[in-house]
């Protein structure tokens, strides 16, 4: 059963966005990405917490992972 996580991105622009949502759909744990850079968030459907597979996706699109939120205090 897939859960949603959200990640506040540093440095999130809508290039970097395609970068990191190419990084993220690559892991099989990860059902769907979602990519907000006017928010500077990310939306991820995934089984587990994927938090270390997006600090590496991060790394890899040139962004940095600042904090998991929750989706009540985003919208």
């Amino acid at each position: 059963m897939a859960r949603s996580f959200y990640y506040l991105i540093d440095g999130l622009t809508p290039e970097k966005g395609q970068r990191l949502k190419k990084a993220l759909e690559q892991i099989p744990e990860i059902s769907s990405v979602f990519v907000r850079p006017d928010h500077g968030v990310i939306e991820l459907e995934a089984a587990r917490n994927p938090e270390a597979q997006v600090e590496l996706a991060c790394a890899i699109a040139g962004t940095t992972l600042r904090v998991e939120v929750k989706k009540r205090s985003l919208f």
